[in-house]
């Protein structure tokens, strides 16, 4: 990956060190997609739970956000429209 330019890039051998790699870089007002095939939604679902939990009571807009995704990944879904589910996330965690 270094080779194509990808500097950033690492390899986590597990999910759980996906989620802590990316807890680790995770700075407030980030956003994290998840895009993938296979189980990567666990993934999705994991880390919304895990920086939930770090965001605790001092970042209530964020886990307002991750419980809309949270719920779109319980019930299985497809979005419609994703730049305008994006943009209603965006607006949720920018406004108070």
């Amino acid at each position: 990956m270094n080779e194509l330019g990808f500097t950033r890039a690492r390899y986590a051998a597990s999910d759980s060190n996906v989620i802590n790699e990316i807890l680790a870089d995770l700075r407030p007002g980030d956003l994290v997609l998840t895009i993938g095939a296979g189980s990567v939604w666990k993934i999705a679902a994991a880390l919304a739970r895990a920086a939930s939990a770090l965001a605790g009571a001092q970042d209530a807009k964020l886990a307002r956000g991750t419980a809309i995704v949270r719920a779109l990944l319980a019930e299985g879904g497809q979005l419609d429209d994703p730049a305008a589910f994006v943009k209603r996330v965006n607006r949720l965690l920018l406004e108070g």
